[in-house]
């Protein structure tokens, strides 16, 4: 096999494909219309076409780069997947505040040293950021908490 940087060239390509798959299905559903008049197509291909030159710049420089595959750390992978996948079913059950308290407790299972006060103070401080920066400052309808049962 040969020695070529795989987490770039990985990366890049899923970039470059992402951007280029939204450049296509931009240019077949939507106007792009021109820099003085812009379509609604305009800005999706526009960050399409940066996307996928973005992935580019990444991809093409791997292929010559040496590199090694590292291991897959499936602990963090595992618990930050499951910690979105709780957050999405917490969240119209219970209101944001209890969603983003075990957000933060099933994420940080991830990393091997860190402490119950730290997982504390993070979750409460981003609840209380939530809280201030959807509910009061933008007015959103959120549920903040509630207790269905």
């Amino acid at each position: 096999m040969y020695n070529r940087d795989y987490r770039d060239l990985i990366g890049g390509g899923l970039m470059a494909l992402l951007g280029t798959a939204v450049v296509i299905y931009g240019l077949m559903t939507m106007s792009v219309g021109t820099l003085q008049r812009m379509g609604p197509g305009f800005f999706p291909i526009s960050a399409g076409f940066i996307l996928a030159a973005s992935g580019s710049g990444i991809f093409i420089p791997a292929l010559f780069r040496p590199g090694t595959l590292d291991a897959i750390e499936w602990r963090p992978l595992i618990t930050i997947t499951a910690s979105l996948i709780l957050f999405g079913l917490i969240l119209p059950k219970f209101g944001l505040v209890p969603a983003i308290m075990m957000l933060v407790a099933t994420a940080t299972l991830g990393q091997h040293k860190i402490s119950p006060i730290s997982i504390i103070i993070t979750s409460l401080f981003l609840s209380l950021m939530s809280y201030l920066i959807f509910y009061l400052g933008l007015g959103l309808t959120l549920t903040m908490a509630r207790w269905p049962y």
